[in-house]
Formats: structure tokens, C-alpha cells, sequence
């Protein structure tokens, strides 16, 4: 049960953390939004991550998973992506020592902050490590975005939590 308290709270403080920023996002007044002008961070009405694809950046999720990470959200589902993480070789062996692919779905989109779940294998080390997480994506500009994330993997039988986060470049 230790196990699971981490990344439980872990989680809430992260949902605190969105809906502190969330409200940074809002004018004080719903019913009129004033449009974004020059040198201004947006409005209330313009969302930061809408038409996003392509993004290239890197992601650590301690201790599962880390490395150069590319992330393909589909543009017309603007809910669903597929991440790819891939770092180095072993100086040693001269072979990849770890490759992770993920399905992520966003499930909360909001002008500045995004919550999205995450599925996805890694393999590391010649064997499968499966894990799930939940993140919070936060838009620093329509381009960069920086995210954290908490989640549960299994590794030989164990389940292990990890927490990480990373920054992205939206092409």
C-alpha cells in the first residue's frame, strides 16, 4: 500500500497545482474576454495547446524511463498522441539501452494547463516494463510546454512508482 500513497499524492498536489494555474489563465470577469495584443501572454479564450502535432524535447520519469522524446498529437482528435522516447547506447555493449512507446490521451484542456493520461511499454535492458500516468502539461507559449507526471510501472513483478516530467518544442 506504500507503494500507491507516493504517486496518489503525488497527483492531488499536481491537480491543486492545475487549478492554481488554471485560474492564473482567467479573467476576473467570464462574460468579456479582452483579445491578446501585442506582447501579451493570451486570453481567457485563446488556447495555448489548440492545433498542436509535432513536439521534440525530453522527458525523465525517474526511475523507469528518460531521454529524447518526439509527440504526435493528431490534430483532429486533439485528444489523442503517441510519444516515442529513446536515449543512447551502452558505451559497453554499443546497443540501445532503452526505447519507450506510449499512447497519451488528454482528458482535461484548458487555456494554459492540459491533464492527460499516459499507457505505454519500455524496454530496457531486454525486458518489458508496462506503466500508466497521469500529467499535467503546462503551455509556456503556443511552441514550449513543460510537463509533470506521476505514475505506477511493474518491473520483474514489482510494481515501482516513478515521477518525472519534461519540455517540449511544438513545431
Amino acid at each position: 500500500m506504500q507503494v500507491i500513497r507516493a504517486p496518489v499524492a503525488v497527483l492531488v498536489g499536481g491537480l491543486c497545482l492545475l487549478l492554481a494555474i488554471e485560474g492564473i489563465g482567467q479573467t476576473w470577469d467570464p462574460f468579456h474576454s479582452a483579445e491578446p495584443g501585442p506582447g501579451t501572454f493570451g486570453s481567457a479564450t485563446s488556447d495555448l495547446s489548440d492545433g498542436r502535432t509535432l513536439g521534440s524535447g525530453f522527458q525523465v520519469d525517474f526511475p523507469v524511463f528518460y531521454g529524447a522524446s518526439m509527440r504526435f498529437w493528431f490534430y483532429r482528435l486533439d485528444l489523442l498522441a503517441v510519444e516515442v522516447i529513446a536515449f543512447g547506447s551502452d558505451l559497453e555493449y554499443d546497443e540501445l539501452l532503452e526505447a519507450t512507446v506510449r499512447g497519451l490521451c488528454k482528458f482535461y484542456d484548458s487555456v494554459v494547463t492540459d491533464l492527460y493520461g499516459a499507457v505505454g511499454m519500455t524496454y530496457k535492458y531486454d525486458i518489458l516494463i508496462p506503466h500508466v500516468a497521469l500529467g499535467v502539461e503546462l503551455s509556456l507559449s503556443s511552441e514550449i510546454a513543460v510537463n509533470f507526471e506521476a505514475g505506477i510501472s511493474v518491473v520483474w513483478g514489482d510494481t515501482v512508482p516513478f515521477l518525472g516530467g519534461g519540455v517540449h518544442f511544438y513545431w
